[in-house]
């Protein structure tokens, strides 16, 4: 059998409104695009990477999202964990005797 024709009637689709997500970009001293280090929340391991926002609301406190450097991955910190330096170079050296 062959098919029917269908009529020339375009039908617009309707715009579905999304919502739109707001960033922070900026938290104390520290913005988005800064360079840092941090520790994780679950294994306390060093990471080290380019933040990208800010989560001030966190359940666990404002916390941060860092793109990492070495894995390529997004993780999120604790914002009190964030500093400039490495946190292994930081502990103090003890002569050897």
């Amino acid at each position: 059998m062959p098919r029917k024709k269908k009529k020339n009637s375009t039908r617009k689709n309707k715009e579905t409104v999304r919502p739109t997500k707001v960033i922070i970009t900026e938290w104390e001293d520290w913005k988005s695009g800064d360079l840092a280090w941090g520790k994780t929340f679950a294994l306390n391991k060093s990471i080290y990477g380019e933040i990208i926002e800010f989560h001030p609301n966190d359940n666990h406190g404002p916390a941060v999202t860092l793109l990492d450097a070495n894995q390529g991955g997004y993780i999120t910190i604790l914002a009190s964990t964030l500093s400039d330096k490495d946190p292994k170079k930081i502990r103090i050296r003890r002569n050897k005797k």
